[in-house]
């Protein structure tokens, strides 16, 4: 081969991997969209400590599709919709991350990070207790409304006492409370 022609082939050869080099992905898929992504999922993903299936909720653009739902299948395992909040709960490997913040349709990608309680300490904080014994005072014949992240009936709450719930995560369901 002589010289020119090879010269020829190396910059046609740049100039049609230039796109590909420029956007960063590799022969492993396309390059990580990092703005679509939350802090600490890209904390995880840069350090190398993404799980095969790592818990995920999946934030779209608009309502999502059926076939925005099979596109996200196919990269992972879909747990289930979120459709209030036009999401989705995954799980799904790096890879798999990379390719889902590819998508036009996504609007962000984070953590399912644990919600925990903290409701044992509400009541002491705000003096209940007092209350109840200084003036007598049970809260009989109050209503009471509660947003909270989850309640379950207990000891403490039965379900003959919940007038009405709304599930404002699952819009398939009328809340646990019927």
């Amino acid at each position: 081969m002589n010289l020119r022609r090879y010269l020829w082939w190396c910059v046609a050869f740049a100039v049609a991997a230039a796109p590909t080099i420029a956007a960063g992905a590799t022969s492993k898929g396309p390059a990580l969209q990092r703005n679509k992504i939350a802090a600490d999922l890209l904390s995880k993903i840069d350090a190398g400590r993404v799980a095969p299936d790592e818990p995920i909720i999946v934030s779209f653009t608009t309502t999502p599709t059926a076939d925005v739902v099979k596109a996200v299948k196919a990269l992972g395992k879909v747990v289930r919709p979120l459709a209030s909040i036009n999401s989705l709960s995954a799980r799904m490997s790096g890879q798999a991350l990379a390719t889902l913040s590819a998508d036009a349709r996504i609007a962000s990608i984070s953590p399912d990070r644990d919600v925990r309680s903290s409701m044992d300490i509400a009541g002491p904080a705000v003096g209940n207790d007092l209350v109840r014994q200084s003036y007598n005072l049970t809260g009989k014949g109050v209503t009471v409304a509660m947003l909270d992240s989850g309640i379950a009936a207990g000891p403490d709450l039965s379900a003959r006492r919940v007038v009405a719930a709304v599930d404002l995560v699952d819009s398939t369901s009328t809340g646990s409370w019927g």
